[in-house]
């Protein structure tokens, strides 16, 4: 059995396709870090998507990171307050 094989098996057991998987994970990264820029974005990627079949979805997450990154509002003073209380609670 192949590597993507095994990587569709997975991913289904967990009632993932590449699509989905690809966009949220792009979407959660782009909500903590917005200024991440070549060779970084890719080892962050790497670091989540770690199997061997993934790797051809690079290009994919990238334009979607970037895609979110260029939607999703800059963070302001007012925004990062209640996270901080919250940090401070925890």
């Amino acid at each position: 059995m192949d590597g993507l094989n095994v990587l569709k098996d997975d991913c289904m057991h967990e009632g993932l396709d590449c699509t989905t998987c690809i966009s949220v994970a792009s979407e959660n990264l782009a909500m903590v870090c917005r200024d991440l820029e070549g060779k970084s974005l890719e080892h962050i990627f790497g670091q989540m998507h770690q199997k061997r079949g993934c790797r051809k979805m690079y290009r994919d997450f990238e334009a979607a990171y970037r895609m979110h990154v260029d939607r999703s509002p800059r963070r302001t003073v007012e925004t990062e307050m209640p996270l901080r209380r919250v940090a401070r609670c925890a």
